[in-house]
């Protein structure tokens, strides 16, 4: 991989990882509203689209005709997947959790 893929990479890493940490670090009362979940879904999803190849950050819309370094969809999925499954986490009631991972 080029020098700017790996800063893309790393880049998507970091702010993968700092959202996973926000979610993670709320605390023991878990202060989230019902539909939470869906809001920080929502906002990996647009995060791994703006590094994805094929699009630009918006919905419907491609990637100028110059070309612009992105990753590829599996990179992308690679780095979001394990914060994704974070969040989710968050949409389950305490003690569901807690069986869970027991």
């Amino acid at each position: 991989p080029s020098g700017r893929a790996r800063a893309l990479f790393a880049l998507l890493a970091e702010a993968v990882s700092a959202l996973r940490c926000a979610v993670m670090h709320a605390g023991p009362r878990r202060e989230y509203a019902p539909g939470d979940h869906a809001l920080f879904a929502r906002d990996l999803e647009s995060l791994g689209d703006l590094f994805a190849k094929g699009d630009d950050g918006r919905r419907g819309a491609r990637a100028p005709q110059r070309a612009v370094e992105r990753l590829s969809r599996a990179q992308v999925e690679l780095l979001v997947r394990p914060a994704l499954n974070v969040v989710m986490a968050t949409a389950m009631e305490s003690a569901v959790l807690v069986a869970k991972f027991e």
